[in-house]
């Protein structure tokens, strides 16, 4: 009902009744009782009268002395056979097993005290009380509370009762009769009582245990005898063996010997038949639409409507054939699509996850008291009437390329239109008289109206043959009644135990009337209704055994005011009991564990626990085996079906049941209780089929007399009125608390419940009890298997999230056999990996070296497929796979074979010869098998036999001479004179001349050879003429008879083979063939020189690389400089892998010593650039504040001579005098001071070289000398400009550092996309093309065929394994051809000019002047009439837009150009409004936005100052496109992985590698730890962005195995671990520092704020940085922003000891004032402060 909306009504009909019809409209009067588990009773209650009712003394008057049974009383001295007691024989044995004689230490005189002990009889004390009770008194009852046995000693009884059978059975009245007399018998009366024994329970559930329970005390070698004595009377069971014992089941074996009977169900069943055949046709009539073929013989009016119609179908007349159906619901999905792309709607994909089964409240009534009453199977398979929309659906999505989408919305359709069929209003006779002859004119609704009147006047015949059928088939049924009520009376008093529930023995009163059963056994005694009690005795019942327990449930009443007012609610039992009535109660239970027992004992003051209660394991994966969680959270009320719900405990038990299934209990040992209905629904939709099949959730009042190993009881009720309703009563509490066997956990709100239970006392003293033993608690203690000091106290549901595989969040690491690892979380379900499946793939490798593909197989060999050609036994060498033994192989290849014959044969080389050679009658061996006969065998061989004329012809042996034909050739003489060779038989004066002769032709005059029979005129003439072609102007060498017909049409004319020049649509000329120069698939050689993405050309030609759909991959070896300056020396081009060398990078102090690859860590030593002029303040790293100085050096060289280099500058290794030959002629005045490169000694003017230094042409290319090319890494005059350098040189590293670790690649360059989705776009389209498919083939065929094709091929591309940059380069070319396609499809499908009466109307409104546009125009007037002189007519947009088809279709290089969108801008104000929604939606495509490399020259620098790789125009700076706005597509994803890359996943190596012997911290900001950098733009309030002025970026490098372990650094300042020695002296000077405001530059300036506590527990995180959620933050691939960072990070600073790892560093630097703000930059800030400084720490 949930999931359909659907109320489904069963109606039971008693026949006479009048049939119900669908659509019929009726009156339902809800009940609050289910009447018919009570009519039999009433009814049986008004039959019973003064006499007929045995026990009046205790019933009515209340006696409490009980006697003996009147058969005990009537023999005092009578003893029962206790033998099977004795010895748990079986009973019902073979007279041949019961050996001799009476063993007479079996027997027992009951009303003695000379009875065998317990023990002897294998009971417990009480148990054994209960059966001497029950076997000397005539009113029984039998307490026995929950888990003491109380079915078990029924049975007993049952048994010792039915062994000594003949002491109060009629065996001889039940044994003796003749059948064939029985079946005579009219009235079927019986005289005689047969005295059997009746089992009586509430429901068929316990009804069934019971039973079965009895069969088994049965001899199973003896079945023929007692089967046939046993009866179960009740519904199906489930249970064969107990189902061959039920009523309908003998009913079946005695109706074979009954053939009048039999005859009558055969007609009953054939009418039957009939009348489901017309409701099916009836029922299908509301659900699939009839065709005119179906209606035709019902209705006449469809008749004259096909009168003059050939062709007619009733789908297409209403609008719902396949291609009308696509076609709606292609129009919401459009409209669903344009909102999409304006971001107004968000599409979920709905996933139906089936839940398992739970059992409602009347289910349950009528499943246990149901009694079935049918003889034969009613249900009839019939074939589909009419169209079914499923059916039609299918269709629809067979036969195009849809999205889950379109297919949501094509079910939506399908099922509204399916829905006209229940509408009322339908055509009226008139109206249908009137339109039957135009019904095509009709609109869609009126055609709806008369099909509904169709439908009408179907099923207004339909009823009445139905109703004239019910009446034959309830005359047959009175009949058959008669019959079956006659054979019913018959099988029960034909048995000796009858076995039914206590409606059923309400119906079946008047039967048991007359076979008066002696003793009645009533199980579940205290929950059956005094009422359903009486009504199963009779007037011969002598022992009445009541076997239940008063203070569990009581019966429930259908009317609450009758249990208020009357006390209903107190069963016979309990009433009797109250009364004074002695009764034994057991007292040993062996269901419960003692933690559990204790909570009942309150209710029952004896009862011991079994030894075997004892001996129960532990709940696995919990601590405490009986735990109640208390919670606080408030229940929900559920009006409608009047019951109360509580979504906290629905979700707690969901979660509870997964982690112990998760411990490796199966679903059928947990049951989950709860007293309310609601409840019980909300927990079942938490519960998929798929992982809790299994599992019982049930109501806990239909729960009793059931157990499990492990209970989980949701209380519900928790609310501010104080109100606890049913779980005020003792009875159910008492119920509730014993159902678990091994674990019974308990979830609600213990306090309420305690505090406001007036009536119940018994929760007060549980709660006592569990207090005590600390199993009380707001979370349940769960605890690791294997990790035993692991517990988690799971108090929210989403607790159970920290064990997700029942142990703990420590991984597993287990070594599996295959030698993988076990990747799965800490799981003690399969501890020792026995069913564990590994996933992870074989990569093993064959004998032969071929890699294994599958997935792990362990034990299983690879089985390698790989084709191979191998060698076999033969010597024969064929192929097969690698894995395949060849010496098994049977050999194909033919071979000569020498036959035992001595003849040779070709056979298969694997088959064996066995065929001989024989002699025929005619003297020929033949090849023949062995065993065959040579005389049937006909003879082929060609034998030599003699004509009558003399001639031999050769024939087959078997072959009869034709003597009238002879085939010898010879020569004869023509009519013409000529000779000519004839076959002997043929007369040569009828033959044709065919000797060749020079005829002249009279058409041409030329002279041919020809046949001499054949005339000239008919000789075509081929003498080679030459003639110009009309079509290109080439001679052309040809038949002159041809030369006519070549000259008339051109298409006869051979094809021309000049060789001409032709410009190919590549742009390219090359010579062909002149008549291949207009075809469209000339192979064009000319190199394609593409530009790849890796920079270089491609190597392909044009046609490979326009064929193959994409460009080459490069094949060159990459000797392109890489950012650090090395030379990249990778393989393979586009495949590059960052520099591992060492950085040559240095400064005055140190050289850097970290992998060119990372970023440097900067200098935060004092420059020491001075001079006596000058001097810089600044640290090493940060950009100098002083100027060059251009004063001359004062200092002398070694020789003595003065410098000639600059002040501050090293000295140049040159002097003006020593060097005299370096400076010429030139005099001393004109000397211009030197400076001289340290890393290659070259030495230049100081103005050559400023000038060199200071250029800024190509920033991006470190400086090198002008003269040896050798990099400039120091020189103190260029510290700014080789500081910049620098600064620039970390800003790439830190983008391809970060956008590689943000986008998970490890090999250049890489392709960056946005973050569109290409599948998705891709799939849009296919639905666009599938649902448009007829409008669009109209429009243009040729376009759609294209589009179709293209479509495929990008599929393909885009599938493709293996591909690289280049393959990724070609999507995105064809991703935007794809755009352009499919503009133009719109252009087609959604223009103006597409509607001829849309035209007129435009025109119409043009020329009317003053007349406002109506709101709902698809077109914008006022743009069309400005752009009327452009567009004078549809012809003119027509003509544009196959113009921009051809500009499409012909686009160099796959890509569009600017005409196109300049052309496709023209004719957009011409598409209707949703043509131009949707090219909104189409214009957001994924397309390339940018490229991350490793090499220097790809490097460009933005506007704004960014610097950003670029290989093409179309690339575009990252950092001002934004990188959350970057992704990777999902054909690129499989590319990530690198070549070399060291894994973490250990199941992949094989092994656990060794851990480096490093002194990297777990936690921190350290280079390289920190979150991915996204941004070097400033965030304002607003969010929006602002460029920063600052320097381009630097940003930190994996530092870590570099530091020492007392010193970490962070950017320009170094860290003290706390525990150093350094540390504990900072510790004590800083330890009043406040806190902090900090910004710190990760490479992107950004400013973050955090309060104290976020940060210190940020900061406990694995890399130091939180990723928070933000716009575009997708798991770490997109724009991962840096976690806000406070001063009180560094708690160090605050106070001496923390346990945050970052927090043990200190920053070593001047204190702070409390106000001032600082800037932590990599490279290229400085620290600075707001407002003021505070003094330097002079250390």
């Amino acid at each position: 009902m949930k999931n359909e909306g659907i109320l489904r009504i069963k109606v039971d009909k008693e026949s006479g009744s009048p049939e119900l019809f669908v659509g019929m409209t009726m009156t339902m009067v809800e009940s609050t009782a289910y009447f018919e588990a009570y009519r039999h009773v009433l009814s049986s209650l008004q039959n019973i009268y003064d006499d007929d009712l045995p026990f009046r003394r205790y019933l009515v008057d209340g006696l409490t002395i009980v006697h003996p049974p009147l058969y005990v009383q009537d023999n005092t001295q009578i003893e029962y056979d206790l033998g099977p007691l004795l010895t748990t024989d079986a009973i019902y044995q073979d007279d041949k097993d019961k050996g001799a004689g009476i063993d007479r230490s079996r027997m027992c005189q009951i009303v003695s005290d000379n009875w065998p002990s317990a023990q002897e009889l294998h009971l417990d004390d009480s148990q054994y009380k209960a059966l001497q009770f029950a076997l000397t008194k005539e009113f029984v009852l039998i307490q026995g509370p929950p888990g003491t046995g109380k079915t078990h000693v029924g049975l007993m009884i049952a048994k010792t009762l039915l062994h000594n059978k003949h002491l109060w059975m009629n065996e001889r009245k039940i044994n003796e009769y003749n059948l064939q007399d029985t079946i005579c018998e009219k009235e079927g009366k019986i005289n005689e009582p047969s005295s059997a024994m009746l089992i009586v329970c509430y429901t068929n559930h316990a009804l069934d245990q019971f039973i079965e329970g009895v069969v088994n005390l049965l001899d199973p070698k003896n079945v023929k005898q007692w089967e046939s004595k046993l009866v179960r009377v009740g519904s199906r069971c489930s249970n064969e063996n107990i189902n061959k014992l039920s009523l309908k089941h003998k009913r079946v074996q005695w109706d074979q010997l009954k053939t009048e009977a039999r005859d009558v169900w055969v007609q009953l069943r054939k009418s039957h038949e009939r009348i489901y055949k017309i409701r099916w046709m009836l029922k299908k009539s509301f659900e699939n639409i009839f065709g005119e073929e179906i209606l035709m013989p019902w209705v006449p009016e469809v008749k004259t409507m096909l009168e003059n119609r050939k062709r007619f179908n009733m789908l297409k007349w209403l609008k719902i054939d396949e291609n009308s159906l696509c076609q709606s619901a292609y129009g919401d999905y459009e409209k669903l699509e344009i909102k999409k792309s304006k971001g107004k709607s968000k599409f979920n994909v709905d996933v139906n996850n089936e839940k398992i089964e739970i059992d409602t409240e009347v289910d349950l009534i009528n499943r246990e008291r149901y009694i079935e009453d049918d003889d034969f199977d009613t249900s009839f398979e019939f074939r589909e009437i009419g169209a079914s929309f499923d059916s039609m659906v299918n269709a629809i999505l067979k036969h195009g390329d849809f999205d889950e989408q379109f297919e949501q919305i094509l079910n939506k359709h399908a099922k509204n239109a399916q829905s006209k069929i229940l509408r009322k209003e339908i055509m009226t006779q008139r109206n249908v008289e009137n339109c039957i002859r135009r019904p095509w004119k009709l609109p869609v609704h009126e055609r709806w109206k008369m099909y509904r009147y169709f439908l009408h006047r179907l099923r207004e015949k339909a009823k009445v043959l139905l109703l004239e059928e019910e009446l034959n088939y309830a005359n047959i049924r009175k009949e058959y009644e008669r019959e079956k009520q006659t054979l019913d009376r018959e099988i029960l008093a034909h048995s000796e135990v009858i076995a039914m529930t206590s409606s059923g023995a309400a119906r079946y009163q008047n039967v048991l009337k007359d076979i008066g059963p002696k003793v009645i056994i009533v199980e579940e005694a205290a929950e059956v209704l005094e009422a359903h009690v009486i009504s199963t005795l009779n007037s011969y019942c002598e022992h009445l055994i009541l076997i239940g327990d008063h203070k569990q449930l009581e019966p429930k009443p259908a009317v609450f005011e009758l249990a208020k007012k009357y006390h209903l609610d107190v069963s016979l039992f309990e009433r009797m009991i109250n009364l004074g009535l002695p009764y034994v109660c057991l007292e040993r239970q062996h269901r419960m564990r003692p933690e559990i027992s204790k909570l009942v004992r309150p209710v029952y003051e004896k009862l011991f626990d079994n030894e075997n209660v004892l001996e129960y394991e532990d709940v696995m994966g919990i601590e405490k085996n009986v735990y109640f969680v208390s919670h606080t959270k408030e229940e929900q009320a559920k009006e409608d079906i009047q019951s109360y719900a509580n979504e906290f405990e629905a979700l707690y038990v969901e979660r509870l049941t997964h982690y112990l299934l998760k411990q490796g209990y199966s679903t059928r040992q947990i049951t989950i209780l709860t007293p309310y209905s609601a409840q019980m629904i909300l927990i079942r939709n938490q519960m998929p089929k798929r992982d809790y099949e299994g599992i019982r959730i049930s109501i806990l009042d239909n729960y009793q007399g059931e157990e499990n190993d492990i209970i989980l009881l949701s209380l519900v009720r928790s609310n501010k009125e104080g109100k606890i309703g049913f779980l005020d009563k003792d009875n159910r509490v008492c119920v509730a608390l014993s159902r678990a066997k091994k674990g019974l956990y308990l979830i609600g709100n213990f306090d309420f419940i305690q505090k406001h239970s007036r009536k119940c006392q018994l929760w007060k003293k549980v709660k006592r009890l569990m207090m005590t033993d600390e199993s009380v608690g707001s979370g349940l203690p769960l605890i690791c298997r294997n990790h035993s000091n692991v517990r988690t106290q799971a108090i929210e549901p989403k607790d159970f999230d920290e064990v997700p595989e029942g142990g703990c969040f420590q991984k597993c690491d287990f070594r599996l056999k295959c030698g993988h690892v076990c990747n799965l979380f800490c799981h003690p379900l399969d501890p020792r990996h026995l069913e564990i499946i590994c996933k992870k793939f074989c990569l093993n490798s064959c004998e032969n070296g071929h890699i294994c593909s599958k997935r792990c197989h362990f034990p299983n060999d690879c089985n390698c497929t790989e084709q191979v050609e191998k060698t076999l036994s033969c010597g024969h060498i064929t192929t097969l796979p690698c894995e395949t033994n060849s010496e098994k192989i049977e050999c194909q290849a033919i071979v000569t074979k020498n036959l035992p014959c001595d003849h040779d044969r070709r056979m298969r080389c694997f088959q064996d010869p066995s065929q001989v050679q024989k002699e025929k009658e005619c003297g020929h061996l033949l090849d023949v098998m062995c065993c065959e006969d040579v005389s049937v065998v006909s003879c082929e061989k060609p034998v030599l036999k003699q004509l009558n004329c003399g001639h031999s012809k050769v024939l087959l042996c078997r072959q009869v001479v034709d003597y009238g034909k002879c085939e010898f050739e010879v020569e004869k003489e023509l009519k013409c004179g000529h000779f000519q060779s004839l076959p002997c038989f043929k007369d040569p004066d009828k033959e044709k001349c065919l000797k060749k002769i020079d005829k002249i032709l009279p058409d041409c005059g030329h002279s041919a050879t020809t046949e001499c029979s054949r005339s000239p005129s008919d000789v075509k003439c081929e003498k080679v003429v030459k003639i110009i072609r009309p079509d290109c102007g080439h001679e052309l060498d040809i038949f002159c008879c041809l030369k006519e017909i070549g000259m008339q049409d051109i298409f006869k004319l051979p094809p021309c083979h000049v060789s001409v020049t032709t410009l190919l649509p590549c742009g390219h000329a090359t010579h062909v063939l002149c008549c291949d120069k207009n075809r469209i698939s000339i192979f064009c050689t000319e190199p394609c020189n593409f530009l790849l993405v890796c920079g270089h050309k491609c190597a392909g030609s044009c046609s490979e690389c326009s064929s193959a759909f994409q460009h080459k991959e490069c094949e060159e070896i990459c000797s392109k400089v890489r950012v650090c300056g090395h030379r990249c020396k990778d393989s393979t081009c586009g495949k590059c892998s960052p520099c591992s060398l060492v950085c040559r990078l240095k400064c005055s102090h140190s050289d850097c010593t970290h992998p060119c690859s990372e970023v440097c860590i900067p200098c935060t030593k004092p420059c020491d650039w001075t001079c006596v002029h000058y001097k810089c303040s600044n640290q090493c790293f940060q950009a100098c504040n002083r100027p060059k100085c251009d004063e001359l050096c004062t200092k002398r060289l070694k020789c003595g001579h003065n410098c000639l280099g600059l002040c501050g500058d090293p000295c140049p290794n040159l002097c003006r005098k020593c060097n005299v030959w370096e400076f010429g002629k030139t005099s001393n005045a004109k000397l211009i001071p030197k400076v001289e490169l340290q890393e290659c000694g070259h030495v230049f003017d100081f103005s050559t070289l400023d000038k060199y230094m200071e250029s800024v042409e190509n920033v991006n290319v470190l400086k090198r000398c002008p003269k040896c090319s050798k990099l400039i890494l120091w020189h103190p005059r260029y510290s700014v400009e080789l500081k910049n350098q620098r600064m620039r040189l970390n800003g790439m590293k830190t983008a391809i550092q970060s956008l590689s670790k943000n986008l998970n690649v490890f090999t250049f360059p890489v392709l960056v996309s946005n973050t569109v989705d290409s599948f998705s776009y891709v799939r849009t389209f296919g639905t666009f093309l599938a649902a448009n498919k007829q409008s669009l083939v109209q429009s243009n065929a040729h376009l759609y065929s294209f589009a179709n094709t293209f479509l495929h091929s990008l599929k393909t591309l885009m599938g493709k394994s293996q591909a690289h940059n280049q393959t990724f380069q070609s999507i995105f070319e064809k991703l935007d051809i794809l755009r352009g396609l499919w503009k133009l499809f719109i252009a087609f499908r959604y223009s103006v000019f597409s509607d001829k009466s849309t035209l007129k109307s435009l025109t119409r409104r043009k020329e009317s002047s003053g007349e406002e546009t109506s709101e709902d125009s698809d077109t914008d007037t006022q743009l069309v009439h400005e752009l009327r002189d452009r567009y004078a007519c549809s012809e003119e947009y027509w003509h544009t837009l196959f113009a921009i088809q051809e500009t499409l279709l012909n686009a160099e290089q796959n890509k569009l150009d600017e005409d196109f969108s300049k052309k496709f801008h023209d004719i957009t104000p011409f598409l209707t409004s949703t043509g131009k929604a949707w090219i909104e939606r189409v214009d957001t495509y994924p397309r390339v936005v940018g490229i991350v490399d490793i090499h220097l020259r790809s490097w460009k620098t933005c506007t704004i100052g960014h610097t950003y790789a670029s290989v093409s125009k179309r690339e575009r700076c990252l950092e001002c496109y934004g990188v959350d706005k970057i992704s990777l597509q999902s054909f690129q994803v499989y590319a990530k992985e690198p070549a070399q890359q060291k894994t973490e996943d250990y199941g992949e190596q094989g092994a656990r590698p060794k851990q480096p012997r490093t002194n990297k911290p777990k936690t921190g900001i350290y280079p390289g730890n920190e979150a991915p950098i996204t941004s070097n733009l400033h965030r304002r309030e607003d969010n929006s962005e602002e460029p920063t002025n600052l320097p381009t970026q630097t940003t930190s490098v994996d530092n870590r195995k570099k530091l020492t372990p007392e010193y970490k650094q962070i950017g320009s300042k170094t860290l003290i671990r706390e525990d150093s020695p350094r540390s504990k002296k900072k510790n004590k000077k800083n330890r009043n520092v406040q806190k902090q405001e900090v910004s710190i530059e990760l490479g992107f300036k950004i400013s973050i704020k955090e309060s104290t506590q976020q940060s210190r527990q940020g900061l406990s995180t694995r890399h130091g940085f939180n990723r928070e959620s933000s716009p575009g933050n997708n798991h770490g691939r997109e724009g991962i922003i840096p976690r806000p960072v406070d001063i009180n990070d560094f708690p160090a600073l605050e106070q001496r000891k923390c346990s945050n790892p970052v927090s043990k560093m200190l920053i070593e630097n001047e204190p702070v004032d409390k106000d001032s703000k600082i800037h932590l930059s990599f490279g290229i800030g400085k620290w600075n402060s707001s407002k003021k400084k505070c003094k330097k720490d002079k250390k």
